[in-house]
């Protein structure tokens, strides 16, 4: 469905379905940006820490499991965009019939 803004009097800006559907979900797009590099970030710092000392048994699994929290929250945040960008190309395709 397509949405008119008003600018002023007598301009109307054309507000596709992707975009509104994008600017909606853009603060939640913010926090996984966020969140993934916070995970990055812990991941070099747990390599850092098994380095160290890496006979210590705790230290490395204090890194297995931020090995595998990094690698969790990048697929997911990886295939949450996909289909996210791919329900706004329906939308927009189909916001015609609706």
């Amino acid at each position: 469905m397509t949405e008119y803004k008003n600018i002023s009097n007598d301009e109307y800006q054309v507000i596709s379905s992707t975009e509104k559907y994008l600017r909606h979900n853009y603060d939640t797009y913010k926090a996984r940006v966020i969140y993934s590099a916070l995970a990055r970030i812990f991941i070099v710092l747990a390599v850092w820490a098994m380095a160290i000392a890496h006979i210590n048994s705790l230290s490395f699994l204090f890194g297995y499991f931020a090995f595998v929290s990094v690698f969790v929250v990048t697929c997911l945040e990886y295939e949450d965009g996909r289909r996210k960008i791919r329900q706004a190309k329906l939308l927009d395709k189909y916001s015609d019939l609706l």
